[in-house]
């Protein structure tokens, strides 16, 4: 089968994981993780620069 997403270390073309294995986390590290940090700030202005998208083929559509 083709893949449906770019090959990368965490996607293998049809599935996306976890390079480094799973780790054993619950609901109490999670929760221990959120309190313990302070928020980001968030910045003032985002800038995206437009990119030209890959030409598509047959009965594909884009979405931006």
């Amino acid at each position: 089968m083709p893949a449906l997403f770019p090959i990368s270390d965490h996607c293998d073309g049809r599935q996306f994981f976890n390079p480094r294995g799973h780790n054993d986390r619950n609901w109490r590290d999670i929760f221990s993780w959120k309190l313990s940090g302070l928020p980001t700030r968030w910045p003032a202005v985002a800038v995206n620069a437009p990119r030209p998208t890959a030409p598509l083929h047959g009965q594909r559509l884009a979405a931006t």
